[in-house]
């Protein structure tokens, strides 16, 4: 239930360019690493100032007072917030009156970042290679502009944090996407990334978290 909320901002005095998505992405980082030892389900993660192609400077997250607290007071995230210019504020309870919006993870899209294209153009042409197939440039070519064009689709909701996995230990690209403002409020799980799961082949919509300024 989310009863109440905690906010992480990031002020930055002289912002340099990607700054602030690094200082973001480390920060979901560390809270990830929490949501996934306790293993927490019950905590949403929402950007209050997202906007076209841009995250925001504000992290918000949604769950109880408790356990809320229990994640405010975790030594790696102190850690984090002491060493960098990251502001914590008090955990407050949610407006009574305010819209819901979910925050999915779309895989799909992750496939489509220049670093994600590139590698997948590379295993393309090494299997062509393999293959004793000829490489034309006109094919790669047209290769290159058909991702480019599903790329430039993505939703201006969508936005890209960087980030390493816990487990291959790898660098990605995590691409978040904000459905629309609603009046309705939809219960369901989190992520250990504080995202709405996405359940395969179900009906239900995605779980919703408090939306208000």
């Amino acid at each position: 239930m989310s009863s109440h909320y905690l906010d992480y901002t990031i002020s930055l005095s002289e912002p340099q360019s990607g700054e602030l998505s690094h200082l973001l992405g480390r920060l979901w980082q560390r809270l990830h690493g929490v949501l996934a030892a306790d293993d927490i389900r019950h905590l949403g993660i929402s950007l209050p100032r997202i906007r076209p192609k841009h995250t925001g400077n504000i992290l918000r997250l949604h769950s109880d007072s408790a356990t809320l607290q229990q994640v405010r007071d975790n030594a790696g995230i102190q850690q984090l917030v002491g060493l960098a210019e990251i502001h914590v504020g008090t955990i407050q309870p949610t407006p009574n009156y305010c819209e819901y919006r979910s925050f999915t993870r779309n895989r799909s899209g992750e496939k489509l970042t220049p670093a994600a294209l590139l590698r997948s153009e590379t295993r393309w042409l090494k299997w062509l290679q393999q293959q004793g197939k000829p490489i034309g440039i006109d094919q790669l070519l047209e290769r290159r502009e058909y991702f480019q064009k599903k790329a430039a689709e993505q939703p201006a909701t969508a936005v890209y944090l960087r980030l390493t996995s816990t487990s291959t230990h790898q660098h990605f690209s995590l691409l978040i996407q904000a459905s629309a403002p609603t009046m309705q409020a939809q219960a369901g799980k989190f992520s250990h990334y504080g995202l709405a799961v996405v359940e395969s082949n179900s009906e239900q919509l995605p779980a919703t978290v408090p939306w208000f300024e």
